[in-house]
């Protein structure tokens, strides 16, 4: 996670982070608990 969603921020794009339990601290753009969120992001 830290290089993908890193990497990403760092390239100036959007990322998102698949987590289960929203709990979970991250700099991503977008984070989701189910690929069914990825329709509201698009």
């Amino acid at each position: 996670m830290s290089s993908d969603i890193k990497g990403g921020i760092n390239f100036g794009i959007d990322t998102c982070l698949f987590s289960l339990e929203k709990t979970e601290k991250s700099e991503s753009t977008y984070t989701i608990t189910n690929l069914k969120e990825l329709l509201n992001i698009c």
